[in-house]
């Protein structure tokens, strides 16, 4: 969960939803290459579009991968809901 559409360097944060049996392990990649963090979120930013990638693993050591197109736009704007 998190933006598709940022302005250029802001920061985002994204968040992966997931179910099964914990404990659950989480790797996220930027652009398929920057490891970005462990945890169940990321705060990062983008200079020009690209890709944010979440690997999680259950307990089990199952396993499921998500992938997010992330669009940069100068004129793009913030929404937050509550």
């Amino acid at each position: 969960v998190g933006p598709s559409t940022v302005q250029p360097n802001d920061q985002g944060l994204w968040q992966a939803s997931v179910t099964g049996t914990p404990p659950f392990s989480y790797t996220w990649w930027q652009n398929g290459g920057t490891i970005l963090g462990t945890d169940s979120s990321v705060t990062t930013s983008f200079a020009s579009s690209g890709t944010l990638e979440v690997v999680v693993s259950d307990a089990f050591n199952q396993s499921a991968r998500d992938t997010k197109s992330i669009t940069v736009d100068p004129a793009a704007r913030q929404c937050f809901a509550l």
